[in-house]
């Protein structure tokens, strides 16, 4: 045992790492804030809402079956998919169903209007669609 704790000792000292010690790692925010350029009645209780950035020029790219989470001003997260044209950039596009009896998200959805912002997380695409 003493013979590794010299062999570690020499690797840490040799490339300056230490098990004990980590740099400060500024954590990454991967939130985007968006703002819904417009509302859209899609069917009978469908709504969908085009969402544009709001400090950049493009949205990330994304493929289809991919997801954003979306933060409500009440501070709960849902989940919707992505619709329309990958390739157009500058913008997302979602539907959402209001559920009168479901957890309150698609009511609070539905109560958002044109110039609302909204904070996001993502694309995230858990099941890829294969060509």
């Amino acid at each position: 045992m003493r013979a590794l704790a010299v062999i570690v000792a020499a690797y840490e000292k040799i490339s300056g790492f230490s098990g004990y010690l980590r740099p400060e790692i500024e954590p990454v925010d991967r939130r985007l804030r968006m703002r819904i350029a417009q509302v859209r009645d899609e069917a009978t209780d469908v709504v969908s809402l085009r969402l544009e950035p709001i400090d950049r020029d493009e949205v990330p790219a994304w493929h289809p079956g991919a997801h954003i989470d979306v933060e409500l001003p009440s501070g709960r997260f849902r989940q919707y998919s992505l619709c329309g044209d990958p390739s157009q950039r500058d913008h997302y596009v979602i539907a959402i169903r209001r559920i009168e009896a479901g957890g309150g998200g698609s009511v609070e959805m539905h109560s958002l209007r044109r110039d609302s912002e909204v904070t996001l997380r993502g694309p995230r695409n858990a099941f890829p669609f294969i060509n």
